[in-house]
C-alpha cells in the first residue's frame, strides 16, 4: 500500500470522532484496534496530535502530584482542561453502553408478547407445523413408543389418563393398519396424543389434540365420502389430512409418496361419536 493511500486510511475517522477519544487514548484505556486507528490518525493530522501532547502533559502533571503529595493548586487552566476532558469521556462511556440493557429488555417483552397475543388470539388452532415437523423425526429415527400397545382399546385408555381428555379407539384394521403404541408429545406447547401405525403405505402418525379442533386458512380442504378434511403438503416430507370431531383435532401423517383414502376414512369413522353420520 502507498503512503497515500495508508494516510487515507488512517484519516477515515473525522477529528470530532478521534477527538472524543484521545483521553482514553492517552491514558491506554482503547481495545487495540481503535488505539492504532488513533495512532494513525495522529501521524496525519497535527491539530489532534498537539491536543494529546497537551492530554498527555496534564496527566503526566496529575500523576506526579499524586506521587509527591505536593499540595499545590495546579494553574486553573489545568483544571478547567482536565474537568472538559472528564466530562467528555464520561459522555462517551455512557453513550456506548446505556443502550444495550434496554435493547435488551425491548427485544425480551417483544418476544413475550409476540407469543401470549399469539395464544390469545389463536388458543384453538392445531398445531400443524409442529406435528409435520415430529413426524418427520419420527420417520428419520427409530422410535420407541412409550407405551407399545397394539390394542387401540387399551392405548385410548392409556392417553385418557394422560390428556384428562375424551380420546377414541383409532383401529385402522379395516385398512390393514397394526397400531405399534402411543405417546403424549408436545406441540408447540400443547399437549397431543400421537399414535403410530405400521400399514401398506408405510408408517402412518395420528395426532390427536383436545381443544385445537380448529385449522388456519393456510390447508386446503378436501371432500372424501361426503367428510370434509384439510390437507397440507409441503415440498418435502410428509403429507398432512386432518379434521375435526367435538373440538378435537385430529390429524393423519403418512410418506408424501403414499395415497391412504381408505386409511384415512377408517381413521375418520373411527373418531366418529356413536349413532353419528358424517
Amino acid at each position: 500500500m502507498s503512503h497515500n493511500e495508508n494516510e487515507a486510511e488512517a484519516m477515515k475517522g473525522s477529528c470530532g470522532e478521534m477527538h472524543d477519544l484521545l483521553a482514553a487514548y492517552v491514558d491506554g484505556a482503547l481495545p487495540e484496534d481503535l488505539h492504532e486507528q488513533v495512532k494513525k490518525h495522529l501521524e496525519v493530522c497535527s491539530s489532534c496530535y498537539e491536543e494529546s501532547k497537551g492530554l498527555a502533559e496534564i496527566r503526566q502533571h496529575l500523576r506526579a502530584l499524586r506521587v509527591h503529595q505536593r499540595h499545590i493548586e495546579p494553574a486553573p487552566h489545568v483544571w478547567r482542561e482536565a474537568q472538559r476532558v472528564w466530562r467528555r469521556r464520561e459522555r462517551l462511556e455512557r453513550a456506548r453502553f446505556a443502550w444495550r440493557p434496554a435493547l435488551a429488555f425491548s427485544m425480551l417483552l417483544l418476544a413475550i408478547f409476540s407469543f401470549v397475543w399469539a395464544r390469545l388470539n389463536s388458543p384453538d388452532i392445531f398445531p400443524v407445523r409442529a406435528a409435520l415437523q415430529d413426524f418427520e423425526q419420527v420417520e428419520r429415527t427409530v422410535v420407541q413408543p412409550a407405551f407399545a400397545q397394539p390394542n387401540p382399546d387399551r392405548a385410548a385408555v392409556w392417553l385418557r389418563d394422560r390428556l384428562h381428555a375424551n380420546v377414541p379407539p383409532i383401529n385402522l384394521s379395516l385398512s390393514r393398519g397394526e397400531l405399534l403404541g402411543a405417546d403424549v408429545v408436545s406441540l408447540d406447547g400443547v399437549a397431543a396424543a400421537r399414535l403410530l401405525y405400521r400399514t401398506p403405505h408405510g408408517l402412518v402418525g395420528i395426532y390427536i389434540v383436545p381443544h385445537h379442533g380448529r385449522f388456519g386458512s393456510s390447508l386446503s380442504t378436501l371432500a372424501l365420502n361426503r367428510r370434509r378434511f384439510y390437507t397440507m403438503s409441503p415440498p418435502k416430507g410428509p403429507v398432512l389430512y386432518a379434521w375435526s370431531r367435538d373440538g378435537t383435532g385430529y390429524a393423519l401423517l403418512v410418506d408424501r409418496h403414499s395415497v391412504p383414502r381408505d386409511t384415512l376414512l377408517n381413521a375418520a369413522q373411527a373418531t366418529d361419536p356413536p349413532g353419528s353420520t358424517p
